[in-house]
């Protein structure tokens, strides 16, 4: 599974937003968290506060969707 896969200290959830599944995955090492798209397509990483911590990138993509 994708939490295999990345090799991080993360918990990744899956919520419906606007009728499309959304992925949201905690990092715990880092203190954040990202959002990935239905396809698992990097969205952003934000600070626990909402702040955008980076722009969308696509080596944060999932692998394993």
């Amino acid at each position: 599974d994708e939490q295999q896969a990345c090799g991080g200290s993360r918990q990744i959830y899956s919520i419906i937003k606007n009728n499309e599944k959304q992925y949201i995955s905690l990092d715990f090492h880092k203190g954040m968290f990202e959002f990935h798209d239905e396809k698992g397509r990097h969205l952003g990483e934000f600070l626990f506060d909402g702040t955008m911590n980076k722009e969308a990138q696509r080596n944060h993509d999932f692998r394993t969707l």
